[in-house]
């Protein structure tokens, strides 16, 4: 990921899901060792491992969940996905708010019209949804779309004062 700038710190979720990720990883390597010192039964050890796996994709995934740019564009690393825009291609950065995210949330609309929105909300502040009725529940979707990182208003209004001054950088060139 050479030349892409994290711009949004991390919260306590990444460094707890990362200490995991160490914490996995170690334990997965000695019990391995083991393994192969005192043998095992293959069979419960690769749907063991196979678990582990998953976990350690998924703190893997979480601890890196945020907005990061360069000169060439932003990247959004979402829990599920990664998405990576050029300068070019945005046409605004947007602070909205709404049913599915409940907070603040960061939302990039491109050139073409699409809306691009990004995992990264602002902490504090859980607001009443305005479509909330009683048989509306939130979905996968917009359950991801609360997995990413819940920053601080300060730290929230930095990352998005960032992404606006370098889109207006570019499109001003």
């Amino acid at each position: 990921m050479a030349g892409w700038e994290r711009i949004t710190k991390a919260t306590g979720m990444e460094v707890a899901a990362g200490a995991l990720f160490g914490v996995g990883v170690l334990c997965g390597a000695t019990s391995l060792l083991r393994v192969f010192r005192y043998g095992a039964e293959w069979a419960g050890l690769a749907a063991a491992y196979a678990f582990v796996a998953v976990v350690l994709v998924w703190l893997w995934r979480r601890m890196r969940v945020g907005l990061y740019v360069s000169a060439h564009g932003v990247r959004i690393r979402g829990l599920t996905r990664t998405r990576t825009v050029s300068w070019p291609a945005v046409a605004r950065v947007e602070v909205v708010g709404g049913p599915a995210a409940l907070r603040d949330r960061i939302r990039l609309v491109l050139a073409d019209g699409t809306v691009v929105d990004t995992p990264v909300q602002r902490s504090g502040g859980w607001r009443e949804p305005v479509a909330m009725t009683e048989t509306w529940r939130p979905g996968w979707s917009e359950r991801l779309k609360l997995a990413g990182p819940a920053l601080r208003s300060d730290d929230f209004d930095r990352a998005v004062r960032a992404l606006r001054v370098r889109q207006a950088a570019v499109a001003a060139d």
